[in-house]
């Protein structure tokens, strides 16, 4: 799957670009394009999930991914034909996140039959895989500018975005040959009730389990408060605070990448964590005071640093509260719970995208980051006090 989140890397940097320095989209415009391309996670995820359990998870993944493919090769002749608009931009977002929709649960599904019995280990190992692999996307997509100088009229040439749009697509489609040398997975789940009573089940396992419950009660709130500042915010802040073009969008992302990355490195050399739940509200504490930190408007390289940081804390968070998941789902609905942990995820974050925007017109691209800290602050404090989180281990 490297190829793919390299795909995804490459995305979040030349479509932000193409948003924000082709397009300039103002703050609203950014949050609700935002909110739109994370409405599949938030609407059809689940049935993903059930698709997933139905599925043969080799073949189903290389026919997602080689769909999934012709995306931003259909977006970059578009653009070399002259044709660019803000909703052309919001529509093949929007669909490659239908699409990863139904590739995520899968993908998670085929992890728990190819690893090594040391589910926290394996877990590790795809994250740092992942983010390293996000880490050259994001490369690439900070090129896009220069590119836009090669081949275009300025820096804000969309022409730049073509040949990184091609790339895009050729990453995915080597992401469906790779998926073809996968083992055979058989389906865990028949067809003989309905999609919705199927999903209905998924949530009542999920909502049963006393470790699963509280984690996705968790990763909700953090996807609300956390995934706006950034996903509009911090492309904002480049334009208007820092100035600058697809190489500081790029560097940013790349910081935090790299944070995660060197917090996977170190967790794969040291025993496993024991107390994944309580490494979880001390790696989001953190999280939530760099975001608090933001609002000083730091130097753009501190700011990297910070990024750095925050990535980190949130590969503990998102490595713990994985494994712990991904161990407590029985089996037979594990596709269902893993879609219902991404839902809880994502499922704020259209929402926290949208409201970003709108705090950022209310009360400007810099303090506006105050209310998401003081918010998830507030609900670290409640599931300190008043959950079991702290308690949970695998």
């Amino acid at each position: 799957m490297c190829p793919y989140f390299c795909a995804i890397g490459l995305q979040s940097v030349v479509f932000v670009w193409l948003m924000t320095q082709v397009l300039h989209a103002s703050p609203s415009q950014v949050g609700f394009a935002q909110m739109l391309s994370m409405l599949p996670m938030l609407t059809i995820v689940l049935l993903g999930g059930v698709v997933a359990d139905r599925r043969e998870l080799r073949r189903y993944l290389i026919i997602l991914q080689a769909m999934m493919a012709l995306l931003p090769l259909g977006l970059a002749g578009s653009i070399g034909a002259g044709f660019l608009t803000y909703w052309l931009l919001v529509f093949v977002s929007v669909a490659i996140g239908v699409f990863g929709a139904f590739v995520v649960p899968a993908r998670d599904a085929m992890l728990s039959l190819v690893d090594d019995g040391e589910i926290q280990r394996t877990v590790t190992a795809m994250t740092g895989l992942q983010f390293a692999s996000q880490i050259a996307g994001l490369a690439l997509g900070g090129c896009a500018s220069w590119l836009a100088l090669q081949f275009g009229s300025g820096s804000s040439d969309p022409l730049g975005a073509v040949g990184l749009l091609v790339v895009q697509g050729g990453l995915v489609l080597t992401s469906a040959f790779f998926s073809s040398k996968l083992p055979a997975a058989k389906p865990q789940l028949s067809e003989r009730n309905g999609a919705l009573a199927n999903i209905a089940e998924g949530f009542g396992a999920a909502m049963r389990n006393a470790t699963i419950r509280p984690i996705l009660l968790l990763m909700f709130s953090i996807g609300t408060m956390f995934t706006g500042v950034f996903l509009v915010q911090i492309p904002l802040m480049v334009r208007d605070v820092y100035h600058g073009s697809s190489a500081e969008l790029a560097v940013l992302n790349i910081s935090f990448m790299v944070g995660t990355t060197l917090v996977v490195l170190a967790l794969r050399r040291m025993h496993p964590v024991l107390r994944q739940g309580r490494a979880v509200l001390l790696a989001s504490c953190v999280s939530c005071a760099i975001i608090g930190m933001i609002s000083l408007a730091p130097s753009f390289p501190l700011l990297c640093l910070m990024a750095a940081v925050w990535g980190g804390s949130g590969g503990v968070t998102m490595i713990m509260s994985r494994t712990l998941v991904q161990s407590a789902a029985p089996a037979e609905s594990r596709g269902r719970i893993l879609s219902i942990f991404q839902l809880a995820y994502v499922g704020g974050a259209p929402l926290g995208s949208f409201v970003m925007g709108l705090l950022i017109g209310w009360l400007g691209v810099v303090n506006a980051v105050l209310v998401p800290a003081a918010g998830l602050a507030l609900v670290l404090a409640v599931a300190y006090t008043a959950s079991g989180i702290r308690h949970l281990r695998q």
